[in-house]
């Protein structure tokens, strides 16, 4: 007698638990997606208002956010009480004798300066008073710039922020030999546009035939463009 095995008829799923677990898998595909979809949402908006809430603590009145342009249009002019102002030699060129102004922001307050201050020299020898002339520049400084059809650009107003804020202008006065008609500035006096109260300095310009003064500029070199 022969024994015949009986093989196990191979399975044949059936088409609606194939469906099941297809739809199953697909499901689990689709929330992965969307769980990393999420996931990635979540980091963007975190960045977002990290910079809203940095961008807001960094912003508001400092000056120093501010283009030099209107931040400086904003700000009310400096009074004489809110400043230092002091004086050095500057270097000279051939003849000329120039003659450095510096200003300081020593309030707790931001200002601004534009234009001319007023500078009278004492000579020496017979204490007469001489006031300079404002005039936009000279070969050693001033006022430089020049818009490209050569005319010049309005004299600019300078930002000093509180505590830190300086700006500088430049006195040029012209030497020759005929010491005859020279003055000898020992002293001069300052005075800020729109404010009546003058800074004295002790000075040594020598002034032979022009005494002039520049306008305010930013930096301390007297001297901008």
């Amino acid at each position: 007698m022969t024994l015949i095995e009986k093989r196990p008829k191979p399975r044949v799923d059936d088409p609606i638990e194939v469906l099941i677990r297809e739809a199953r898998q697909r499901s689990r595909r689709r929330r992965a997606t969307l769980s990393a979809l999420a996931t990635g949402l979540a980091v963007v908006v975190l960045v977002v208002v990290a910079s809203v809430v940095w961008g807001r603590a960094n912003s508001g009145p400092n000056v120093a956010n501010k283009p030099v342009s209107s931040a400086a249009a904003a700000l009310p002019p400096c009074r004489a009480a809110q400043l230092a102002v002091t004086d050095v030699a500057g270097n000279g060129a051939a003849l000329t004798f120039p003659w450095i102004i510096h200003y300081k922001n020593i309030s707790s307050s931001s200002c601004a300066l534009t234009g001319y201050p007023t500078v009278v020299g004492t000579d020496k020898w017979t204490r007469r008073l001489f006031a300079a002339t404002h005039t936009l520049n000279s070969y050693t400084g001033g006022w430089m710039g020049y818009r490209a059809n050569a005319q010049p650009k309005p004299v600019p107003t300078v930002a000093l922020r509180a505590r830190t804020g300086v700006a500088s202008s430049m006195i040029d006065a012209l030497v020759n030999d005929n010491w005859r008609v020279c003055h000898v500035f020992t002293s001069i006096r300052v005075t800020v546009p729109g404010s009546t109260t003058p800074f004295v300095l002790t000075s040594l310009i020598e002034d032979c035939k022009y005494f002039q003064a520049h306008p305010i500029v930013p930096g301390t070199t007297g001297r901008a463009y």
